[in-house]
């Protein structure tokens, strides 16, 4: 038998009343019965395995609970099952704007976890650091979603941010990407400070806060050379991008390091420096499609 347990948290049920009773001990108290398909879950104070990235984005609107509908198409394309909690999300992060409440304390976004961990990060938080080379401006249906969020475009960012090694994207085939020193990442914002504004390709360095949402499936020119496969990648919905520069020392020591590694690799390959002049052009190969989900 189950018994009753408070747990003090704040949730949303569309449903039907099924009945109605009255407790045996005292007939004034009526308990009401609801049949629905599931409970929407906005938590409002500290409760267990949720993090501090998903008690934000609750205290402003989002159905945590809306991500078991998300982990459902994690890995795969966007779906009609992804709008719900995306278009939440892209509020949120509008109104933690609007309060200047952008959150510190959150780590640096690692990729490799996403890859180790892809379905332990939902709604948590990161900070994101990298080159913004594209934007992409997508209007929203106002019949759909644009007036019920009171929104009626968003913005894809393409940022691309370093890794530490290089890895290999394989994927059901055994056909792989190879990735050495930057990999993307599309974040999904609301808004752009003004000198981004009239941009597509940028090419700055940005820092933002992002809340991560799934790991999805696009192509990308990069990837259809490799045998017209889909890649998979981090896509996030996040806070206002800030442009920064990069701490100088640091950025030389990196570009250093870069063409070291790719000339060593050129040499023990025998492509000398002509191998170098065929990589380069890659970066913007890598760009992935653009974020529109379905109805």
């Amino acid at each position: 038998q189950l018994v009753p347990e408070v747990v003090g948290q704040s949730v949303l049920v569309d449903g039907l009343m099924v009945y109605d009773y009255a407790d045996r001990d005292d007939e004034k108290t009526v308990t009401a019965v609801f049949a629905c398909p599931r409970i929407q879950w906005f938590p409002n104070e500290s409760f267990p395995g949720v993090s501090s990235g998903q008690f934000l984005l609750g205290q402003h609107g989002v159905d945590i609970g809306g991500f078991d509908l998300v982990r459902a198409t994690d890995g795969r394309r966007l779906d009609y099952k992804d709008s719900e909690a995306f278009f939440q999300m892209l509020r949120a992060c509008r109104e933690i704007e609007k309060e200047s409440l952008d959150p510190e304390g959150y780590p640096d976004v690692d990729i490799f976890d996403f890859f180790r961990e892809r379905r332990a990060h939902y709604g948590n938080g990161f900070r994101i650091r990298g080159r913004l080379r594209r934007i992409t401006p997508i209007d929203v249906d106002p019949t759909k979603y644009g007036n019920r969020f009171e929104m009626d475009r968003y913005y894809q960012l393409d940022v691309f941010v370093k890794l530490d090694k290089g890895f290999d994207l394989k994927n059901s085939k055994g056909e792989k990407i190879r990735y050495e020193n930057d990999f993307p990442i599309s974040i999904c914002v609301a808004s752009l400070p003004p000198e981004l504004q009239d941009q597509k390709q940028p090419s700055v360095d940005v820092e933002l806060t992002a809340f991560y949402f799934k790991m999805w499936q696009h192509h990308s020119s990069k990837s259809r050379k490799a045998g017209d496969m889909q890649q998979v990648a981090p896509l996030m919905v996040g806070l206002e991008p800030k442009i920064v520069e990069f701490d100088p020392q640091s950025e030389l020591d990196w570009i250093f390091g870069t063409l070291f590694g790719v000339l060593f690799v050129a040499i023990l390959l025998g492509g000398g420096f002509l191998f170098f002049a065929k990589q380069r052009p890659a970066r913007r190969e890598q760009e992935p499609d653009k974020i529109e989900l379905p109805s």
